[in-house]
């Protein structure tokens, strides 16, 4: 009986280890930059839309509220390599506008905030956030873009609202603190 039990608890710790060692952020590789990918969510899901650009997508567990983080990569053979800073983001806010309207037909009630100019991993780069209703539950999101020369990126990643919603957070969190490769 104590055999039993002893036998019975090993089994359990060693699911319970395995269910907490799938919780730890994954560290994630997309060209230039690094982003650790919160606990919580699965993927990649890699995909390439169209030549020259690739695109992972992790995405929420069941138990957890509806959430994704996107990340794309868009190789621009054609671009200059030795472009300021300041004509870098204005590339990137124009790419940004460009990728909220595109997404901004698959969401009901869409509203989106003006963009803001930020760092991402000591470069400069644009945001800007949205709400609706995407698959008819109430959303919001926050997309980012990074021009790096012909590289560019746009990280994105939108949740469930109603709900706390922790996971989107941390993907927030996560974006915000990507590391980019010289």
């Amino acid at each position: 009986m104590i055999l039993r039990t002893l036998l019975l608890c090993f089994f359990l710790l060693m699911q319970n280890m395995a269910i907490a060692g799938d919780r730890v952020p994954v560290n994630s590789q997309l060209g230039r930059i690094a982003i650790k990918i919160p606990a919580g969510l699965n993927g990649p899901d890699r995909l390439f839309p169209n030549k020259g650009t690739e695109l992972l997508v992790f995405y929420s567990q069941k138990e957890s509220p509806p959430t994704l983080l996107q990340l794309t990569q868009v190789l621009i053979p054609a671009a200059p390599l030795e472009v300021d800073e300041k004509t870098k983001q204005e590339a990137a806010a124009h790419f940004l506008t460009g990728f909220l309207q595109t997404f901004s037909q698959n969401v009901q009630e869409w509203k989106r905030s003006p963009i803001d100019k930020l760092r991402l991993g000591q470069y400069a780069a644009v945001r800007a956030t949205w709400t609706g209703h995407f698959h008819g539950l109430p959303t919001t999101g926050t997309m980012y873009m990074l021009v790096l020369g012909k590289e560019s990126y746009c990280l994105h990643t939108f949740g469930q609202m109603d709900l706390p919603n922790p996971l989107l957070q941390s993907s927030i969190r996560a974006i915000e603190a990507l590391h980019v490769e010289r």
